[in-house]
């Protein structure tokens, strides 16, 4: 079944986000296409009386393919407990209930709890050491009178040394940044009056090299990215980590979450577009052209 695209991007939008794969909600049920329902957050961890926004769409592997609406799709068959309004969901009293959204695309179930208090606690998980260039997943964690869940979709995440740490702002690529260099870098997790700090650092010197390729195809799109060969032989794609230029464009983005770069129609490829990525003062120059 083709599965429509809602927003096509211009060349000079970019995809930006997490490397590997952007972990779906055990509830995700897979489509014999390949395309699952996700949502962000996963699970739902609100203070009665408050309200979430929640994001909903549909993924071809780790690739945004639609966005679908909370909005006449999600329903709580729990109401006493919390209900839909809008794109947001709304704590009504203290306990546990499900959301379920539902398009032609597939469905997906997000766990809902209401607390009676506010959480009293937010901190890190260790983070792992990256590459330079290789984005690195963070979590956040909340406490709660009953105990901790997880808060990295809850949370505002930023940086003060951003020419050192990209910090993507999309919802789905919330929880991964990417080392721009071995230069540490402050991370900061805000939640009300509760913030969180950690310090990532890349290992290792700078890729030795970055080809752009084609990295996904979907009926009629293209989506090309950067990887990066390190002095070990090993290959990581790092699109999310590059400053993209084409043309008298620069740009490092941020509208999607997964390891992303320049996404075009089928129609629009060809030898004369070109594109560079740099991470580190190494460059990596290519065309945008695809079979």
């Amino acid at each position: 079944m083709p599965v429509p695209f809602v927003r096509l991007l211009p060349l000079a939008a970019l995809l930006v986000g997490c490397a590997g794969n952007a972990v779906p909600p055990a509830s995700a049920v897979k489509l014999a296409n390949g395309v699952a329902l996700r949502a962000f957050p996963p699970e739902l961890h609100l203070v009665v009386g408050a309200s979430r926004t929640l994001f909903v769409a549909a993924y071809d592997g780790t690739e945004r393919v639609q966005d679908v609406p909370l909005a006449g799709h999600g329903s709580v068959a729990e109401g006493a407990i919390a209900h839909v309004e809008g794109n947001a969901i709304v704590a009504v009293a203290p306990g546990t209930a499900k959301l379920h959204v539902e398009s032609e695309l597939g469905a997906v179930d997000v766990p809902i709890v209401v607390h009676a208090a506010a959480p009293t606690a937010l901190a890190f998980e260790p983070v792992a050491t990256p590459r330079i260039g290789e984005p690195v997943a963070v979590k956040t964690t909340l406490t709660w009178a009953e105990g901790t869940s997880d808060a990295t979709f809850d949370v505002a995440f930023s940086t003060e040394t951003p020419q050192h740490l990209h910090v993507p702002e999309a919802i789905d690529a919330h929880g991964w940044v990417a080392p721009l260099d071995d230069q540490p870098a402050t991370l900061h997790a805000h939640l009300g009056e509760l913030e969180a700090t950690t310090v990532v650092r890349a290992t290792g010197k700078p890729p030795v090299g970055i080809e752009i390729r084609l990295a996904w195809s979907y009926l009629n799109l293209r989506r090309f990215g950067a990887f990066a060969r390190y002095e070990d032989g090993e290959v990581r794609e790092i699109s999310g980590a590059c400053l993209w230029e084409t043309g008298d464009k620069r740009w490092r983005g941020a509208v999607g979450g997964t390891p992303l770069g320049p996404l075009l129609r089928a129609d629009q490829v060809s030898w004369d577009r070109t594109v560079r990525c740099t991470v580190a003062g190494v460059r990596g120059d290519g065309t945008l052209f695809s079979p």
